[in-house]
Order: structure tokens, then sequence, then C-alpha cells
């Protein structure tokens, strides 16, 4: 439970990051510093993406410099989305596309469905060029992120940066 709370994971799903990113993001100790090992590289991406906190205050919360969290983040982030096409995958052939609505047919009386859509807009400061384009009908600069999940919660799909102006369906 306090895993699921403060990483938005279990601890087995954190187990099972940790082996998927581990070729990417593994490095060597040099003579000048110790490695930070994968599972706290991937526990400090995880904090990050579950907070929002900082990078200064990931690097206080972890014991590493500000410098060294934004490295740390940025080769997680890499990493996750090297992977990414391994783990969300749309469904491509007939056989795929009955599977997802059974799925789905299980749950609803609502025909034929493959997918649940849904977006949200994170806060950005605005950008120095076209920041036009990022101020939402919430009156905030954003940019989106829209995800596709199957009746599993599965990711089917993921798209994001799109700026905030935009509505659902441009974005789709």
């Amino acid at each position: 439970m306090w895993w699921k709370e403060n990483f938005w994971v279990t601890r087995e799903t954190f187990h099972f990051i940790c082996t998927a990113v581990a070729p990417v993001i593994q490095i060597e100790d040099t003579i000048l510093r110790a490695v930070i090992p994968v599972e706290t590289r991937t526990v400090i991406g995880l904090w990050r993406l579950a907070t929002a906190d900082s990078y200064r205050s990931c690097g206080l919360i972890f014991g590493i410099a500000k410098s060294t969290a934004i490295g740390v983040f940025k080769d997680f982030i890499q990493a996750l989305c090297q992977l990414k096409d391994q783990f969300i995958k749309f469904p491509t052939c007939p056989a795929q596309v009955r599977e997802k609505i059974q799925g789905f047919r299980e749950k609803s009386t609502f025909p034929n469905v493959v997918g649940m859509m849904d977006g949200m807009h994170i806060l950005i400061r605005a950008p120095k060029k076209n920041h036009e384009d990022y101020f939402n009908h919430k009156h905030y600069y954003s940019f989106i992120v829209q995800g596709i999940v199957d009746a599993s919660g599965a990711y089917l799909s993921v798209s994001t940066g799109f700026p905030g102006s935009l509505h659902d369906m441009q974005v789709l």
C-alpha cells in the first residue's frame, strides 16, 4: 500500500520496471564516483513522475545533487520511451480487436468498445515561442497527455506534448 500511495505502483511492479529499464540505465562505476544503483535511479524517476517535485527537492530527498537528479530522471524517461512499444500496443488485427471488444462486453452493455480514452492538462510555464498555443480553456498554460486503455486498464495508446489549446478530438 505504501508503494502504491507514494510511487503509484506496487512493489512488484517497481521490481518489474527495474528489470525492464536496467539494460538501458545501468552504468558502470568510474574512478571518480560510484554509480547510482538501478533501483535508486528507478525510484527517483518514479518519485518525480508521481509527485512532480522539483529536481532540487528530489535531490534533497535522495541525497544527490540537483544536476544529478536531472540526469537520472532524463535517463529514466528515455529508457521508458525506448521500451514503450513493448508495452503500449493498439490492436492491429481483427482477432485482437475482437478480444478487446469482448473485454468490455463483460463489463458493459455499450457495444463494440475497443478502448476508453481520457486526457489531462499538465501545468507548464508559458513557453517563449508560441505561448498562445499552450493557453487552455481552463485559463492556464499546459500540454495535453491523452491515453487509451483496454478493459483491464492496459494502455493501448499514449500521446503527450500537444499544446493545451487543442481539443481532445484534435489530439486523437
